[in-house]
């Protein structure tokens, strides 16, 4: 007497059990096709970051205007004299500093720093950020335009020139066609 099919019913379908071999194949052949299909669109470029094999430039980026208000520039790290380097660097690239010195606040700041400013201060903030790309814009509703650059533990260096701040993409300019050339 099986267990696989009714008693005394001969017109149903025996169950078969599932043979594990061949199952352990199929899934081993979808899961090599699945990674040779991803190796090759890898290497033949797609979704490549690389601007090359997509016939366009990247625009140049222009930074905001730096605005004549004052930066303060404060140090929140264990570094002597760290404020002043920086702001020598700051006046090298034409922002108008104010007072130079310790935080303030006292704060511990485990980042790279912090640009803190008010209602005024949006525009000059948006000018010193593609100067460092990791400093936090903090809003603190200050009255004036002045912005406090406060620097922080991993805070290294200004950059040599102006990047694009996090969240601001370029636009990919198509290459012109190279012309045909007759001869």
């Amino acid at each position: 007497m099986s267990l696989m099919r009714p008693p005394g019913r001969s017109d149903v379908p025996r169950f078969r059990p599932v043979n594990r071999r061949k199952r352990i194949k199929a899934v081993s052949i979808v899961g090599v096709a699945a990674v040779v299909i991803g190796c090759s669109a890898w290497a033949f470029g797609i979704n490549s970051k690389s601007q090359g094999s997509l016939g366009c430039t990247l625009e140049t980026y222009l930074p905001p205007a730096i605005q004549h208000t004052k930066v303060n520039v404060y140090n929140a790290t264990l570094r002597a004299g760290f404020a002043d380097q920086v702001k020598d660097e700051l006046i090298k690239r034409g922002f108008t500093i104010g007072q130079v010195g310790n935080d303030p606040l006292r704060r511990k700041i485990r980042g790279t720093g912090e640009l803190r400013y008010g209602d005024d201060g949006k525009a000059q903030v948006d000018a010193l950020r593609p100067w460092q790309g990791g400093m936090a814009p903090v809003f603190d509703r200050r009255n004036g335009a002045d912005v406090d650059f406060v620097i922080g533990a991993k805070f290294e260096t200004l950059y040599d020139a102006p990047k694009p701040p996090p969240g601001v993409e370029l636009a990919c300019i198509p290459n012109a066609p190279a012309a045909a050339t007759t001869g």
